[in-house]
């Protein structure tokens, strides 16, 4: 099966990845990672989800006259996409993130490489080897002890809103795999017209200010929508659809793991945060579960692909 027709998640793919796709993955990383500083940045003068709707019809605004109708009969689709990888994955992201500090923050965002495997396993038939198994329950208890460590002080309900805001983003994420492969800047460009709309009227609801909030809004505020919109958004996720629509989800995901790397080095050098004890051990654990669980696709990827050569030579 061609590898970029996105019809399955447990096809054999073993080929390296090529350096320009490489550099792809890691700038994609740097710009979520510095993202999440971003939304701290904004949210400090912006309510959160107005904020996210901004960034939302920024986007729509530049990108909808770049972008073509999707296929006949796919809209249906994109609209559930935009809806959990756009309007609840980011509205859910912008919550958490006010409510924590970056470090912790993209740490927790790290859960979404084992909860996107049990999304794939659950309901594409991924099969899921024992290894990855592990790796997940190590994850987890990174993060039962980022929020368990003595003198720790770390938002259970923000990092509620994050574990739900992973979950969106993965069922998102078998969407796109399962329809695919999508235009990129299609795809991006039609998520944001179906998210703007979906947050602003959240934000109408539960709210409180918005008008103030925007007349008194700094350059601070301005800088981090714009950025959140064309770097993290635009840039961020053109590189995530289109790395998708050439590997596996379980080559893609992995580039996250640098992700919260720079969103810790971020939150130290701009908001001045100094990571405790429990953040350091805490992301330790969730990385090395996030690795075990990408090891254990790779050996699986290889297994496979061994078995159909012996097959094919029988």
């Amino acid at each position: 099966m061609d590898p970029s027709s996105g019809q399955s998640l447990n096809r054999p793919e073993v080929a390296p990845l090529k350096p320009l796709h490489l550099a792809a993955g890691i700038l994609m990383a740097f710009v979520w990672g510095i993202q999440l500083v971003a939304v701290k940045l904004g949210a400090t003068e912006l309510p959160p989800l107005l904020m996210v709707g901004l960034r939302f019809l920024l986007i729509a605004v530049l990108l909808v006259p770049l972008a073509r109708l999707p296929p006949a009969g796919a809209m249906r689709t994109v609209v559930l996409i935009a809806t959990f990888s756009g309007g609840l994955h980011f509205a859910l992201v912008y919550l958490a993130i006010d409510r924590l500090d970056a470090a912790t923050g993209a740490i927790c965002y790290q859960l979404g490489t084992p909860i996107t495997v049990l999304v794939a396993w659950a309901w594409l038939g991924d099969r899921m080897a024992p290894l990855a198994i592990g790796g997940m329950a190590v994850a987890f208890s990174g993060v039962l002890l980022l929020i368990g460590m003595p003198g720790g002080q770390v938002d259970l309900t923000g990092v509620g809103l994050m574990l739900l805001a992973v979950l969106a983003f993965a069922v998102g994420t078998a969407l796109t795999k399962k329809h695919g492969p999508f235009h990129p800047t299609g795809l991006n460009a039609w998520t944001a017209v179906v998210a703007a709309p979906q947050i602003l009227l959240v934000s109408a609801f539960v709210e409180h200010g918005q008008v103030a909030a925007l007349q008194q809004a700094s350059w601070v505020a301005w800088g981090a929508v714009v950025y959140t919109a064309l770097s993290g958004g635009i840039l961020g996720f053109s590189l995530w659809y289109w790395l998708l629509g050439k590997y596996p989800v379980s080559r893609v995901v992995p580039f996250t793991l640098l992700a919260p790397v720079f969103s810790i080095l971020g939150g130290m050098l701009v908001l001045g945060e100094r990571p405790g004890l429990g953040v350091w051990l805490g992301g330790a654990l969730v990385l090395v579960g996030v690795a075990i669980v990408q090891a254990a696709g790779s050996r699986h990827r290889a297994a496979q692909s061994a078995a159909s050569e012996a097959r094919s030579r029988a």
